[in-house]
C-alpha cells in the first residue's frame, strides 16, 4: 500500500507540473459536478425544510467533501478558508464526519503539494484525537477552530452551538449556557440556539428563563416539534401536567412525553396508546421499555422478575451521561420492588450512589416525579409505599442543598 501511495503521488506531481492550467480546469469541473449533485439533493428536501438540514444528509455531505477536495486541488490556498469553515459543520454532524473532513484536507494537501492545507488536516485530526473521538472531541475541535481559524462572528456561532450541546451532554452546564449566550449575542433569532439554551437552563432549574427562550422560538416557529416537546417537559416538571399535555405537538416525537404525563395523571388507558407507539418506534430503548413495564405494573399488577432484570440492564446503558445511571437504577428497582435484582437493597445502594455524586436540578426533579408514580399507584404495599416516600424525602433534601436552591 505504501508503494502504491508513492507511485500515486509521483504520477499526480507529473500531471500537476506538466500542465498546471489543465490540472486546475479538470478539478474545477469535478468540483462543479459534485456541487451540482449537492444542489439536486438540497432541492429534494421536503417542502418547508430548513435549508441547513442538507448538512444532516450523509450523501449531501459526501458530495460537499468531494467538491472541497477538488477545489483544494485546483486552488489550495484559495479554497482553504471555505474548507476551514465547513469543518464547523462537520463538527456539528459528529466526530466521524470531523475525521473524514480532516482526512480530506490532509489528502488534498498531499495531492496538491500544499503544506498549509495538509497541515490543517493534520491539526484538525489532532484536535479531535486529543480530546477523544466522541462528543468531547467535537468540543475540542470547536475550541481549536475558534482559536486558530480566524472565524467571522457568524462562523463563531457555528462553533459555539455544537460545543454548547456537547458541554450539556457532559453535565458541564455552566459552560453550555455560556456558549449559547455567546452565540445568541450574535444571532438572537436562531431557533436551535434558543431551544438549546432552554434545554440547558431547564437542567439547572432556571425555568422562567427557559420558558422565555421558548417563547421567542415559538413566536417565529409555532409548530416546531422540538420546542413544543421541550415546553411540555418543562411544564410537567412544574407539575402543570394538563398544560403539558396541551402543549405537546401531535407528531410521533411527542408520544413518550404524552405517555408519561398521562401515567402521572393516572389516565392509564389513554397512556397505553402513546406508550405502545413509543416502544414500537424503538423497542430496544431502555426508557421505552421501562414505561411499558411500569404501565403494565400499574394496570395488570406485578411483572415478572426477568422483565425487570432486562429493563434494569438496558435502561442505565442508554443514559446520556454517567450521572444519570444511579437514578435510572433507583427508578427501575423501586418500580419493580422486591422483584428487581437485589430487591430493595439494590435500590438503597443506588440512592446512596446518587447522594454521593453531583446531581443536578432536572435529574432530581424528574426522579421525584417518576418515583411518585409507584408511590401513589395501585397495588403498592403500604411498606413499599413508606420506603419510596423515604427515598423522596432524601431526594427533597438533595434538591434543597443544590447551589442557589
Amino acid at each position: 500500500m505504501q508503494y502504491h501511495g508513492v507511485v500515486r503521488s509521483a504520477m499526480l506531481c507529473v500531471q500537476r507540473t506538466r500542465s498546471p492550467q489543465r490540472w486546475r480546469e479538470q478539478h474545477r469541473a469535478l468540483a462543479a459536478a459534485h456541487a451540482g449533485w449537492c444542489a439536486e439533493l438540497a432541492e429534494s428536501l421536503p417542502p418547508g425544510s430548513d435549508p441547513e438540514d442538507r448538512w444532516l444528509d450523509e450523501r449531501w455531505f459526501g458530495h460537499r467533501r468531494n467538491e472541497t477536495y477538488h477545489l483544494l486541488r485546483a486552488d489550495a490556498l484559495g479554497a482553504l478558508p471555505r474548507a476551514r469553515r465547513d469543518a464547523l459543520q462537520a463538527a456539528d454532524a459528529g466526530p466521524a464526519e470531523v475525521r473524514r473532513w480532516a482526512r480530506t484536507l490532509e489528502q488534498a494537501g498531499t495531492d496538491a503539494d500544499s503544506e498549509p492545507v495538509r497541515e490543517w488536516g493534520r491539526r484538525l485530526l489532532a484536535a479531535l484525537r486529543e480530546h477523544g473521538e466522541h462528543g468531547q472531541g467535537v468540543a475540542g475541535v470547536c475550541t481549536f477552530l475558534l482559536r486558530e481559524a480566524g472565524l467571522t462572528e457568524p462562523q463563531r456561532v457555528l462553533a459555539y452551538t455544537p460545543r454548547g450541546r456537547e458541554h450539556r451532554k457532559r453535565d458541564e452546564l455552566d459552560r453550555s449556557v455560556a456558549d449559547y449566550d455567546r452565540a445568541l449575542e450574535v444571532d438572537a433569532t436562531d431557533i436551535w440556539l434558543r431551544t438549546g439554551r432552554a434545554r440547558t437552563l431547564g437542567l439547572v432549574g432556571r425555568l422562567a428563563e427557559a420558558h422565555a427562550d421558548l417563547d421567542v422560538a415559538l413566536a417565529d416557529h409555532p409548530d416546531d416539534g422540538d420546542a413544543l416537546c421541550l415546553r411540555g417537559e418543562l411544564l410537567g416538571l412544574e407539575g402543570r401536567w394538563e398544560e403539558a399535555l396541551a402543549a405537546e405537538p401531535g407528531h410521533e416525537s411527542a408520544h413518550r412525553h404524552r405517555g408519561e404525563a398521562l401515567i402521572v395523571l393516572g389516565r392509564y388507558e389513554e397512556a397505553a396508546a402513546d406508550v405502545a407507539a413509543t416502544l414500537a418506534a424503538d423497542p430496544e430503548d431502555g426508557f421505552h421499555q421501562f414505561d411499558d413495564a411500569l404501565l403494565a405494573r400499574l394496570t395488570a399488577g406485578p411483572q415478572p422478575a426477568a422483565r425487570w432484570a432486562a429493563v434494569g440492564a438496558r435502561m442505565p446503558a442508554d443514559c446520556a451521561t454517567g450521572a444519570d445511571r444511579a437514578p435510572c437504577r433507583l427508578l427501575c428497582r423501586t418500580a419493580a420492588g422486591d422483584r428487581a435484582a437485589g430487591g430493595w437493597a439494590a435500590a438503597d445502594a443506588a440512592l446512596a450512589e446518587l447522594a454521593s455524586g453531583a446531581p443536578y436540578w432536572l435529574l432530581l426533579t424528574d426522579l421525584t416525579v417518576n418515583l411518585g408514580v409507584p408511590a401513589a399507584g395501585p397495588g403498592t404495599a403500604e411498606a413499599d409505599r413508606a420506603r419510596i416516600e423515604g427515598y423522596l424525602r432524601v431526594i427533597g433534601d438533595l434538591l434543597r442543598d443544590l447551589p442557589g436552591a
